[in-house]
């Protein structure tokens, strides 16, 4: 057997799953002919290869049951974006935090440290952090902008992150501004301090930036010209502070303390792995290492580059060779992690048992523990030294074990996923936390498998266990990468019915993207496969994703020719399951188009299947599909019946969300009947509940609804009541489009209430905040400037005395308020 799958083995053997890999290779073996499978070792190692891709479809059910028999005990939730503990050692900075204290005042707090790696910007605003804690007592939320991996995060991906902290369950949003409008609206719930370590650009600062109810502090390298923000650059410290620094980390630096902080320059990581060092080899004599340090600043004294980091470099070069050849071994492939790791992962990484070497690593501070989430990391400086010093030989056989390790927690991560319920939370924490990592695996497979059947099959083995998590996590892009070259792997492995799959994932990817013509050309090849291995299962779905296909590409005819057939199939098959959303898909779809008589036929066969089901919710949504259609066709009776009938059904199944739905359409459909009295109790009825719920989205249109209908029967004082209310809601949602639309809404509302100046205000500002975000219609803009033209030719403006007090519009915090 290879070393790699030898590797493998033990990597799934955490996982309780080695009896059943054992025996797909006895399978595969026993296929092949006993002898050949004794004697060949690559055959051997070829078939077990195989057999992980196939744990997901032939053997699924025994894998399920073997990693459950262990799973639990192997993982728990990590805490995730957590700040590192500050160290028990900090001193001084002193004048720092105190001149940032005098600078906090009630507006947005906003600071930003920089300086050199290492000079403990990190631990100072650890610090500021428990001073600001009892203004900002909510969540301290984390994000390292370097990334551990030596690359700066992408301010998308940090957002991302943030948000899968706040809404662990939410599935990515693909829309740019929808995302950022939930990152603001997520924020806004609490008064939080998010810290970005180390950013390396303003534009990351201005993209990441919270709303004022959050502090932000922010550590980089150079200054970062943030409007409003207290910015201190952190140098080495002072020198009294710089022994105090060395006596609390080793008693021992005391009679040598002033000379090794001065050779340091004062510089708070060097002054700590030399007292670490000093500590740690407690029976050898101090002046050895202040011997070996003047011996190392010597030697380099000529080179050119900073002082300050030459020094740093001789001190972990020290720690460095004071390890025996095994803990250096270790230590070399643990800088293989791209993100923080846990104690297991480094024991099957390094083949340490025990972590016996973890020890001495953590004691010369070459290696960092959280406490908080129990992982382990390094320093960038320590990275970057290391990284120079890791051998080929090892490095190439530590990352096939890594990306062996890493598939197995890929699969643990997709099978609670797929389980649900608490289990489904856990497998978003355990992608989320071992995302960078992950990849890193993957992506040596990717990179080895042109020329290695091995990682062929671990290339094919990760897409595999990852789809569904890359559905819910990640952007198309990202899945485009990852099934790219499965679909590279199984073309070269001949696995037709694998890449039949891979086709029809890539079709879905580029349907998501809005690549239609390439999403056609997977699809249609998948459809191909599908038929030329007689896989049903493919077959159907490439004929609803084709649907899909053409529908995103305004081609709703053709699409329908597959919706059609893609029925046809499942009503043919032995178990016809999912009946009722292809029905769905249909009725949908010939409303789109106007077929409204059609729409209405297919909506009232998956009420009939809904029914048969016993679907009491689907059944109410379905009530609310026809209502659309029949409002369509302005037939309001026939809609007002559908949407009642509905909504008593959503109530007895005590959908919340869907009753605010139907209430407001209920509204709505008594409204375009001009039955104001009739539509009010439906949108107060919805409004109560949307903020019962806190859905200020929601609560905003149901007050913009009672707005309007107040509006529409003269009451101009109670519909400017309900856009002032819409208006703060927006403002709190961060929604400047929204804000626009309520802000002309109100100056049209101000006109009719003979309030000529206020109406212009409002309407000018609304044309402001329309060309600002750039949101603005060409019809709308020359609505709102023609309006404004006309109302500024009015004999009552023309005339208006020229101190005239305009009514201000209340900002995000303050109360709704009427001007009588």
């Amino acid at each position: 057997m290879s070393i790699f799958f030898s590797i493998l083995i033990l990597s799934l053997a955490a996982f309780g799953v080695v009896a059943m890999l054992s025996k797909s290779k006895d399978k595969a073996g026993n296929q092949e002919g006993e002898a050949g499978a004794e004697t060949n070792s690559k055959g051997e190692s070829s078939s077990l290869a195989s057999s992980i891709t196939n744990v997901f479809s032939k053997r699924k059910a025994d894998f399920v049951k073997a990693r459950e028999t262990v799973a639990k005990s192997r993982f728990s939730m990590v805490p995730f974006l957590k700040m590192p503990p500050v160290p028990k050692n900090f001193v001084g900075r002193k004048n720092i935090l105190a001149d940032i204290a005098s600078r906090i005042g009630k507006g947005p707090v906003l600071i930003g440290l920089y300086g050199k790696d290492g000079a403990g910007k990190t631990s100072l605003a650890g610090v500021l952090i428990k001073q600001l804690s009892a203004r900002f007592n909510e969540k301290t939320i984390y994000v390292d902008m370097l990334s551990f991996s030596g690359n700066p995060l992408s301010p998308e991906e940090a957002m991302s992150r943030v948000i899968n902290l706040l809404a662990p369950s939410k599935k990515i949003i693909e829309n740019e501004s929808k995302r950022a409008l939930l990152y603001t609206a997520l924020l806004q719930r609490g008064k939080n301090i998010l810290f970005l370590d180390n950013v390396s650009n303003l534009q990351s600062v201005k993209y990441l930036l919270p709303p004022n109810n959050c502090a932000l502090i922010v550590t980089s390298q150079k200054p970062l010209p943030v409007p409003k923000m207290i910015s201190k650059k952190i140098n080495p410290l002072d020198t009294g502070d710089a022994q105090k620094l060395l006596m609390k980390t080793s008693t021992r630096t005391g009679f040598w303390g002033n000379e090794i902080a001065k050779i340091c320059g004062d510089f708070p990581m060097a002054l700590v792995l030399s007292g670490q060092y000093v500590g740690t080899y407690q029976s050898q004599d101090c002046s050895k290492f202040l011997e070996s340090l003047r011996h190392g600043v010597k030697e380099l004294s000529g080179r050119p580059g900073d002082s300050i980091q030459k020094t740093l470099d001789v001190v972990l070069n020290i720690c460095y060779r004071s390890l025996s050849e095994k803990a250096a071994g270790v230590l070399r492939k643990l800088v293989l992690f791209p993100e923080s790791f846990d104690s297991k992962a480094a024991i099957f990484l390094c083949e340490d048992s025990d972590n016996e070497h973890l020890v001495s690593l953590l004691s010369l501070g070459l290696l960092s523990h959280n406490d908080k989430t129990g992982r382990f990391c390094f320093h960038s400086q320590v990275r970057r030294f290391l990284m120079r010093r890791l051998k080929p030989g090892e490095q190439a056989l530590a990352e096939k074990r890594f990306a062996a390790y890493f598939l197995t927690v890929t699969i643990a991560a997709g099978e609670f996923f797929a389980k649900g319920g608490k289990d489904r939370s856990l497998g978003l924490n355990l992608f989320d936390v071992e995302w960078e990592n992950i990849s890193k695996g993957r992506a040596w497979a990717e990179a080895n498998s042109e020329e290695d059947t091995e990682a062929d099959n671990l290339c094919l083995s990760y897409a595999e266990a990852a789809i569904s998590l890359l559905a819910h996590r990640k952007s198309p892009d990202e899945g485009r990468l990852w099934f790219e070259a499965a679909l590279s792997s199984a073309k070269r492995l001949n696995e037709s019915e694998v890449e039949a799959n891979y086709h029809l994932l890539l079709g879905g990817v580029h349907t998501r993207l809005d690549q239609g013509e390439e999403a056609l050309e997977y699809l249609e090849e998948a459809l191909s496969l599908a038929k030329q291995s007689e896989d049903k299962t493919i077959e159907m779905k490439a004929l609803g994703q084709l649907g899909l296909a053409y529908q995103a590409l305004g081609k709703s005819h053709r699409a329908i020719e597959f919706f059609e057939k893609e029925l046809q199939f499942l009503q043919n098959s032995e178990e016809p399951e999912g009946e009722e959303f292809k029905l769905e898909n249909l009725g949908r779809i010939y409303f789109e188009v106007g077929e409204t008589d059609r729409a209405i036929e297919y909506y009232k066969k998956e009420l009939d299947l809904a029914r048969d089901k016993k679907d009491t919710k689907r059944q109410g949504r379905i009530f609310g599909d026809l209502g659309e259609i029949y409002v369509s066709l302005n037939d309001h009776q026939n809609a007002i019946e559908n949407f009642d009938k509905g909504l008593t059904l959503v109530k007895k199944f005590n959908d919340s969300k869907g009753e605010v739905v139907l209430l407001g359409k209920l509204g709505e459909a008594y409204l375009a009947i001009k039955k104001f009295k009739k539509a009010l109790p439906y949108f107060e009825q919805g409004l109560k509940l949307a903020e019962a719920q806190k859905d200020r989205k929601n609560a905003g249109s149901m007050a913009e609804k009672i707005g309007h209908s107040y509006l529409k029967s003269g009451n101009h004082r109670e519909a400017i009541s309900f856009y002032q209310k819409t208006l703060t809601l927006a403002q709190k949602s961060g929604d400047k489009a929204k804000e626009g639309e309520i802000l002309w809404c109100l100056a049209q509302a101000t006109k009719l209430s003979e309030k000529i100046a206020d109406a212009i205000v409002l309407a000018e500002e609304a044309l402001v905040l329309y060309q600002k975000i750039k949101r603005l219609d060409p019809g709308t803009r020359a609505t709102i400037e023609k309006q404004l033209q006309e109302w500024k030719q009015t004999p009552e403006y023309v005339n208006s005395p020229e101190d005239v007090v305009v009514t201000p519009v209340q900002k995000s915090g303050e109360e709704a308020s009427v001007q009588p």
